[in-house]
C-alpha cells in the first residue's frame, strides 16, 4: 500500500518526483492498481474521461472546479489512506513522501495545508487541502 499511495499522490501531480538528483517513477504493476482505482472514483463521482484530462498534473485551476472533481480526489486520496473520512492522515503521508521529498520540505508543507479551514462537505474538506498540496509541491520534471 506504501507504494499505491505513494503513486497516487504522483499521479495526481503528474510527473515524477524530483529530490535533488533522483527521480521517482511508478513500477508497472502499482500504476495498473492505481488505475483501477482511479477508473473506479471516476465511474463513481461520474467524472468524465475529459474532464479528467483536465484536472491532471494539478490543473484544476483552469477548470470550474464542480463537486464531483473535489469528490474524485476525496475518493481516490481516501483509499489510499490520505484522508479517513475528510481527516487528513499525516503520519501516513509523513511515511510515504518523507523519505521520498524529505521531511523539511514535506513539513512545510504540512503546516502551510494540514489545518486549512474548509467547506461544508468532506469532498470540500479533502479538495482544498490537496489544492494547497499542489499549490506547494516539490519541484517537478
Amino acid at each position: 500500500m506504501k507504494i499505491l499511495a505513494f503513486a497516487v499522490f504522483v499521479i495526481f501531480l503528474h510527473s515524477p518526483f524530483i529530490n535533488g538528483d533522483k527521480t521517482f517513477t511508478i513500477p508497472a504493476d502499482k500504476r495498473a492498481a492505481l488505475e483501477a482505482i482511479i477508473d473506479q472514483c471516476r465511474e463513481q463521482v461520474n467524472l468524465s474521461p475529459e474532464m479528467l484530462n483536465k484536472i491532471r498534473h494539478c490543473k484544476h485551476g483552469n477548470v470550474d472546479v464542480e463537486e464531483n472533481v473535489k469528490c474524485f480526489y476525496e475518493c481516490t486520496l481516501s483509499k489510499v489512506g490520505f484522508f479517513i473520512d475528510g481527516v487528513i492522515q499525516p503520519t501516513k503521508i509523513a511515511k510515504v513522501l518523507g523519505p521520498i521529498i524529505g521531511m523539511d520540505k514535506l513539513n512545510d508543507i504540512m503546516a502551510k495545508c494540514n489545518n486549512l479551514t474548509t467547506g461544508g462537505s468532506i469532498c470540500d474538506t479533502v479538495f482544498n487541502k490537496y489544492d494547497c498540496y499542489c499549490k506547494n509541491r516539490v519541484e517537478v520534471d
